[in-house]
């Protein structure tokens, strides 16, 4: 097949094969658009009820785009052979990732993304029949894509919906589907529900040696909750997780739009004293996350994870710089001295506080008080007042004389 061309395409290498046929990348003549080009399985494309069936499906999903579905852009028949071409992706799968990393790191957002494009083919009458790790992909930028929609509608139809291999892997089968039911919207969640399931910690839920074990686990046994099987993951995405993995499809959730409000209010506010989610981004009021994983989903995640682990940095270099200014500061306070007096001038002591001494009453003459008996009391007081004025260890201090102090005060202590 390589180096052919069908229609105006030219087929330039082999990308894959799946139940469904096998996946070329091709390139457009003229435009040089690069594509990818499913040449489906002759059991599909040899029976005429099913090519008609194709073709009508391929003109559905030609008309109708979405930023997280692989778009069809045309089909071609050519002999037997039927050409379904398509959007190329230049990614990894999520089953490749899986395998390569264990766990998803981003298993919340990817997973909302998953259920985005659900709701968008769902309100359009869309079933997919076969979400699984193989049919997710993700662009360079981190964009994530749903492939194979209404494909796997048609290989329902020719019967083959218990192999486990054309119908969806078996592994990732809602138990409808097992014992031959049809698919409805339910089943298409119970597939995602698996799917995260894995995401979150690295395993299916239900395993086995044998198609008839995984079948029968499908329908009888109940999952191991996630958070019993990594510490990390939150109670509250577990329950979420359960949720969409009950066995009666009315027990599940009643749409993909409900499934990702679910998603999205855990992400947000997750439950105290549980482990988070490696995608799950905390915060204290809720809001739709939608509006941001769109754009943060196509930047490089190393660049973002650099540019918070530098204003974690800076935040804490401007914390310690702060602490540390903080202890320079002296606990008392220090008493400076007056800044306008000069150095070379020394501080006078204060001088000590002398009790006045009462003055006697003032005499008309110095002769008529020489004259006058003196009574004895106050000669008493006199002499204790002389006393104290000149005991030991007491400076005399020095006595101002006023102005308005008679001058007969100062004979009659002279006659004294």
């Amino acid at each position: 097949m390589i180096g052919r061309e069908v229609g105006p395409y030219r087929i330039t290498d082999r990308i894959g094969q799946g139940g469904m046929g096998i996946v070329y990348k091709g390139l457009h003549v003229k435009l040089e658009q690069e594509v990818a080009i499913k040449v489906l399985a002759p059991e599909l494309s040899q029976d005429p009820s099913m090519r008609e069936r194709f073709i009508k499906e391929a003109k559905i999903q030609a008309k109708i785009s979405h930023p997280n579905v692989v778009n069809v852009f045309n089909y071609i028949e050519e002999g037997s052979n039927l050409f379904l071409v398509m959007e190329y992706i230049p990614g990894v799968t999520l089953d490749a990732r899986l395998k390569r990393m264990g766990r998803c790191p981003d298993a919340v957002n990817t997973c909302i993304s998953v259920l985005s494009a659900l709701e968008f083919m769902h309100n359009r009458g869309i079933i997919h029949r076969d979400i699984k790790p193989g049919n997710i992909m993700f662009l360079e930028d981190g964009t994530v894509k749903v492939m194979d929609f209404g494909i796997a509608k048609i290989a329902g139809e020719r019967g083959q919906t218990r192999t486990g291999m054309r119908l969806g892997t078996l592994w990732y089968m809602s138990p409808e589907q097992i014992v031959g039911e049809e698919a409805t919207v339910a089943s298409d969640l119970y597939s995602v529900g698996v799917t995260l399931y894995q995401m979150v910690t690295g395993r299916i839920p239900f395993g086995g040696d044998s198609e008839y074990k995984v079948m029968k686990a499908h329908l009888e046994e109940r999952p191991i909750p996630p958070w019993e099987i990594h510490g990390d993951v939150s109670r509250e995405i577990g329950r979420i997780i359960l949720k969409a993995l009950a066995k009666d499809k009315k027990d599940r959730y009643r749409s993909a739009r409900d499934f990702a409000a679910d998603l999205r209010a855990s992400a947000v506010v997750p439950e105290s004293g549980a482990g988070e989610t490696p995608a799950a981004l905390p915060a204290p009021k809720k809001f739709d996350l939608s509006l941001v994983t769109g754009s943060v989903s196509r930047l490089d995640r190393r660049v973002v994870l650099i540019v918070v682990l530098c204003v974690g940095v800076l935040l804490l270099v401007i914390g310690l710089y702060m602490a540390m200014q903080k202890k320079r500061e002296p606990v008392f306070p220090v008493t400076r001295s007056n800044p306008s007096a000069p150095a070379s001038v020394p501080v006078r002591e204060p001088v000590p506080k002398v009790e006045a001494t009462p003055l006697p009453a003032p005499v008309e003459t110095v002769t008529e008080r020489a004259d006058a008996p003196k009574s004895a009391p106050a000669k008493k007081k006199d002499r204790s007042i002389a006393k104290k004025k000149t005991g030991p260890g007491r400076k005399e201090a020095p006595s101002r004389k006023s102005d308005d102090e008679p001058r007969e005060m100062d004979e009659w202590k002279i006659s004294k």
